[in-house]
Formats: C-alpha cells, sequence, structure tokens
C-alpha cells in the first residue's frame, strides 16, 4: 500500500515526512541550486502539484531532475525569468552526462511539464519566448535488444551466490569478533576497538561526533582509523547496501518480478503452498497493478528464493528495531550513512554498475532480466501460459509484450508435421465410423486421391486447383504442390516414399530437358512442383522416416516425363 506523504514548505525548503507529521523522509532544498527566489518558489509549487500524489521515491526521480537543470543552467539559474533557451541548455547537459537515452529522456519530460505548470501559474517564471517542447534522444526500444539465454542467466545467480557466501562469511567473523572471540593477534586489536566503540555506543556503532563527545574519543578514532574507520568497521557488524544487492538481484533472477515491486519484499512474504506440501510459495505486493504476486519453489533449496530471503532476514535482524516505522516489515534493509533504511532504487543501479563491473559480465537492465524470465518460461512451459503464470499477468496479452507467441511458431509447426499423418488416419477413422451407413458419397470421409508426384488430395471434384473446375476430376497433377487441396503427412512412409520417388524421376527429366532442348518448357510445368517437393517438403522429414521411405521408393510408377 503506498503511504500517504506530507509536504512543509520552509522558505525555499520542501520537507516532505511520512502521515501524519511523521519522520522526515526527504529535504529538497530549491534555495540551494542558485535559482532565484521567485522561480524556486514557484518551482516548489509546480513540484508539490504535479508529483506531490506520486510515492518518494518518483519525487526523488523528479528532484534529481530539477538539480540536473540547475547543473545545466550554472549561472543562468539565477536569471528571472529563467532564459530562452533553457532547455537547449539541458539537452546538451545531458547529453555530455553519463544518463543514458530513458533516464536522459525522463529528466527532460519532467523539467519540461514542471516549466509548463510554472508558465500557466506563476507569470514571470520562463521567458515567454522559451520553447518548452521536449527535446528527444534516440532510446533502443527493449523489444530490438537481443534477450538473456538461459547461460547467462545462471552466470548472475552464479555470481550472487558467490557474493552472499562472502558477505556471510564476513559477517559470521564479524560476529564472532563483536562476542570478543578473536583468531589472531591482529584481530585481536579490532576487536578491541569493537568493543571500546559499541560500549560508547550503547550496544551499537557511534558516529564520530558521539565517540568524540566522550573522554579518550579521539584515542578510539585513532586506532579505528588503522581498520578504515568506523566507515571501515560497520561492514564487520552490519551487512551495507552493498551486501543486500546480491540477495535482492539473485531473487530477482528467480521469481522474474518487477525490479521496483520486488524491492519493498516483506519480510512475511514466504507461504507454504495450498496444496503442495514440498512447495512454498514467495508472495509480494505489486502497487502500480494493485494486485499481489507470487512464485512457487521447492522446499529445502539452500538457494531457493525463500531460503535466500530467510537469509537475509536473518543477516539484518538487528536493524529492524532501528528502521523506520513504514520500513521495518521489509527484507532488503541495510546500514550506511543515513541510518538503517531499506536500499533504495538508486542505490540499486549503483550497485549493479559495481557487480557487473566486479564479475565481468555484459552490461543488461533489471528490467531484462523479468523479459528473460519470461521468454524462459515460455520455452520451458511450451506455452505462453506458463509465463503468464511466471509473470503474474491478468491476460495473455500482457505477457506477449515480454515473449511473442510466435516465438515458438517454428517449433509448434515442427510438432504437427511429425504427427500430422497420426492425426490425418485418427480422423478418417472417426468420420468413417460416424459415415459408415451413409450412402451419399463424402469426399473428406474417403481415403484422399493419390496423384501422380505423391501428394495426397482431399477432393479432386472440388475445383480448387486453378484451371479445373467443380464436380469434374482434376487433371492438373503438376499443380498439386501449390494447390490448397493437397495433403502431404511427412511422417507416412509411404506418402515420402512416393515423394522420394517424384523427386528423382523430376530430376531425372530435366537432365533430359537439358539435354533435349526443352529445359524452358520443364522449368515452367514441373519446376514449381520439383522446388517445393526439395526446398519445401522433404526438408521437414524426419531421418527415421526418410530411411524408411527410401526402401519403399518405386520410381517406375512415376509417368514419363516429356
Amino acid at each position: 500500500m503506498r503511504v500517504e506523504l506530507t509536504h512543509e514548505v520552509r522558505g525555499l525548503q520542501l520537507q516532505v515526512s511520512g502521515p501524519q507529521g511523521g519522520a522526515p523522509r526527504s529535504l529538497f532544498d530549491f534555495g540551494a541550486l542558485g535559482f532565484h527566489p521567485r522561480v524556486a518558489g514557484a518551482l516548489i509549487r509546480g513540484f508539490i502539484a504535479l508529483y506531490g500524489h506520486n510515492t518518494i521515491e518518483s519525487q526523488r526521480l523528479a528532484w534529481r531532475g530539477i538539480r540536473c537543470f540547475a547543473l545545466a543552467l550554472a549561472k543562468r539559474a539565477a536569471q528571472r525569468p529563467l532564459p530562452v533557451n533553457c532547455i537547449d541548455s539541458l539537452a546538451v547537459w545531458l547529453q555530455r552526462s553519463h544518463y543514458g537515452p530513458k533516464a536522459a529522456q525522463e529528466c527532460m519530460n519532467a523539467i519540461c511539464r514542471l516549466l509548463r505548470w510554472c508558465v500557466r501559474n506563476v507569470r514571470g517564471t520562463v521567458d515567454p519566448r522559451a520553447s518548452l517542447l521536449p527535446a528527444q534522444f534516440h532510446q533502443v526500444d527493449s523489444q530490438g535488444r537481443p534477450t538473456m539465454d538461459e547461460g547467462q542467466m545462471k552466470e548472475i545467480l552464479r555470481c550472487c551466490y558467490a557474493d552472499i557466501e562472502r558477505v556471510e562469511a564476513r559477517l559470521a567473523k564479524g560476529k564472532r569478533m563483536r562476542s570478543g572471540v578473536a583468531g589472531s593477534e591482529e584481530e585481536g586489536s579490532l576487536v578491541r576497538v569493537i568493543r571500546e566503540l559499541m560500549d560508547i555506543g550503547g550496544g551499537d556503532l557511534p558516529k564520530q561526533q558521539a565517540v568524540l563527545d566522550v573522554r579518550a574519543g579521539s584515542s578510539v578514532l585513532g586506532r579505528a582509523r588503522a581498520f578504515g574507520g568506523l566507515h571501515g568497521i560497520l561492514p564487520w557488524l552490519y551487512p551495507t547496501i552493498h551486501d543486500v544487492f546480491p540477495f535482492y538481484l539473485a531473487i530477482l533472477v528467480q521469481t522474474s518480478g518487477n525490479p521496483q515491486a520486488l524491492r519493498l519484499l516483506a519480510r512475511s512474504c514466504i507461504e507454504p503452498h495450498a496444496v503442495r506440501t514440498d512447495l512454498e510459495r514467495l508472495v509480494w505486493d505489486k502497487p502500480r497493478a494493485c494486485s499481489e504476486q507470487s512464485a512457487d519453489f521447492p522446499v529445502g533449496r539452500a538457494w531457493s528464493a525463500p531460503n535466500l530471503v530467510r537469509r537475509m532476514c536473518a543477516l539484518n535482524q538487528d536493524l529492524v528495531s532501528s528502521a523506520r516505522s513504514e520500513e521495518a516489515a521489509l527484507v532488503f534493509i541495510a546500514r550506511g550513512k543515513a541510518g538503517c533504511r531499506v536500499i533504495s532504487w538508486q542505490s540499486i543501479h549503483d550497485c549493479l554498475a559495481e557487480f557487473l563491473h566486479r564479475h565481468a559480465l555484459a552490461s543488461f537492465h533489471l528490467s531484462d532480466l523479468r523479459r528473460a524470465g519470461a521468454k524462459l518460461h515460455h520455452v520451458a512451459g511450451r506455452s505462453i501460459r506458463a509465463a503468464k503464470m511466471r509473470l503474474n499477468h491478468a491476460d495473455v496479452g500482457t505477457t506477449q509484450r515480454y515473449t511473442s507467441a510466435a516465438d515458438l511458431q517454428a517449433q509448434h509447426d515442427h510438432t504437427i508435421l511429425r504427427f500430422q499423418g497420426v492425426l490425418l488416419r485418427e480422423s478418417r477413422g472417426s468420420r468413417n465410423r460416424v459415415t459408415h451407413a451413409a450412402v451419399a458419397y463424402d469426399s473428406a470421409a474417403g481415403p484422399p486421391m493419390e496423384t501422380v508426384f505423391g501428394f495426397g488430395c482431399k477432393d479432386p471434384l472440388a475445383g480448387v486447383a486453378a484451371g479445373s473446375s467443380p464436380g469434374r476430376m482434376c487433371m492438373q497433377f503438376y499443380q498439386c504442390a501449390t494447390c490448397p487441396g493437397a495433403v502431404v503427412p511427412v511422417d507416412d512412409a509411404q506418402v515420402v516414399a512416393r515423394l522420394l520417388g517424384a523427386s528423382e524421376a523430376l530430376q531425372q527429366a530435366r537432365l533430359r530437358s537439358i539435354c533435349e532442348g526443352w529445359v524452358a518448357r520443364f522449368d515452367t510445368i514441373y519446376g514449381p512442383v520439383k522446388t517445393i517437393i526439395e526446398q519445401e517438403i522433404l526438408p521437414l522429414v524426419s531421418s527415421a522416416v526418410r530411411e524408411k521411405a527410401a526402401l519403399l521408393v518405386d520410381v517406375k510408377r512415376l509417368p514419363w516425363i516429356e
């Protein structure tokens, strides 16, 4: 559920707090960006109007865009009204920045929207001659990016598991040292520093100022510097943002969940399966869809997503009491400079960049994992419904944005081709049983008529071939390859034998036509049949069927082609 936020304007600062005047969540200092006071006041009003109803993450993203805008204008940000080319300046700055096309476009759109609001509601904010149409940044369509395969996904998980083992080993060692047990002389010095710091902090790692406020505090800090200072000692005692990230990424890969929704995974997310005792279910909310998401996993697997949640909760259990009330019930809590909090969306992207660099992995977006998961479940389940269930979509049409139903068309066609002879015989058999007493001739109920080149014809009296007429026997035998009435079960050895014989006869006839000077006539009359048999039909025949059919070939049954 989305937390209701309150906004309080203090001069040129905007403080965002929790519901009913709760703890401050963010402080946006518009006055520190260099804008003219009147312009800063207009931007604050527009910010509240346009983004005040959004989540705190969305508001922080909009604030980041405003800071980029101020950096792009530099000293000209103090002008009132804002200069006529302010959007052009932002476009140039974004082009030179480290932002990708998608992030740059989001920033550009947000600033243009905010400035248009200011123009409508606060006179004198922007030069009236300024064009507030957003510049366009070329973006690579996610559909056009190559989909990650199973090997890449397994490699990502392998790297995550290696990081998780290192994190657990380090924190287990830190827990031992925190209890006063040292494994070496060097560890003994660190154990003493940790004990002194914990005494000063009342059982918690204190801030630097709290250490300096006690007697001999500077001496303690001096000894702590040998181990990286307070910042270097912190990772021995508590999981940091970088420690939480591999847990988050591994669970994201396994669930194929939405990256932003999974960031707010609750500690109570594990539930027993309603029917099967060998499965357990991971459940989380997706606020944007206002729906519950879930994924099932085998019980007892050390690296399954539910067990990763349990291991993460065991590592950060001591941080729960220090976290914000609205975040204390969540899984991905870490200790950082800002205290105990859930890993932020920006921190996730920063950690992803470091993760890719550390493990020398090919670059990918978090959203690519959901698309890859959809395709892998589609293939493994041999149905798009398998991907639909994994992605928790209400409609298959939504799933097709991630994995097209046409992706498996070739496999579906191949399966049909393998068994079409069986299906055809079964169909004829059932039809014959039903219509056995019928006196009238039923062309669909009888066996297909065999044609000269090995094709079967559903109804030679139908008149569907070009040049034939309904009710009269079709004599266009050389057009069967292109006729919609042709029946070609490629899993029937008898049919394939006739096709092999036809192919051989046609090949011999073409060689004769070259020698005798009527190759043009051959290519016109028999060329299409020969091409379709050799290039479209026979390649679909399995090797087993072809071997059986080769023993049944009888080229003598074909007429002399001339």
